[in-house]
C-alpha cells in the first residue's frame, strides 16, 4: 500500500479538477459548433421545396436525411450542454468544499 501525503493528494486532486474544467470548456465549444450546424441544417429543412427535385423519391430521401441530421444535432446539443454544466458544477462544488470560492 502506498501512503500519499496530504500535499500529494491535494496536487493530484487539483490536476483532476483542471482536466475536468478543460473537458467542460471543450464540451461548451462543441455545443456552440453543434448549435450552429443544427441551425444551418434546420434552415435548409424549413426552406425545402419539392419543385427543386427531379423525383419525389429524391425529395423524400433528402428530407429524411435533413430531419435525422436536425434531430441528431438537437440531441447532441442537449447532451453536450448537460455534460458541460455537470462538470462545471462538480468542479465548483470541489472548490467550494476546499474554501477556494470567494
Amino acid at each position: 500500500s502506498s501512503d500519499l501525503s496530504d500535499d500529494a493528494v491535494l496536487f493530484w486532486g487539483r490536476g483532476g479538477e483542471a482536466a475536468m474544467d478543460k473537458k467542460a470548456d471543450g464540451a461548451q465549444i462543441l455545443a456552440v459548433m453543434t448549435a450552429f450546424l443544427t441551425a444551418f441544417s434546420t434552415d435548409k429543412l424549413l426552406d425545402l421545396d419539392k419543385s427543386n427535385f427531379d423525383s419525389d423519391r429524391c425529395f423524400e430521401c433528402y428530407a429524411l436525411a435533413l430531419a435525422i441530421t436536425c434531430s441528431g444535432g438537437f440531441y447532441a446539443l442537449l447532451i453536450l450542454t448537460f455534460i458541460s454544466v455537470k462538470l462545471k458544477r462538480l468542479s465548483m462544488r470541489s472548490a467550494s468544499q476546499a474554501g477556494e470560492v470567494g
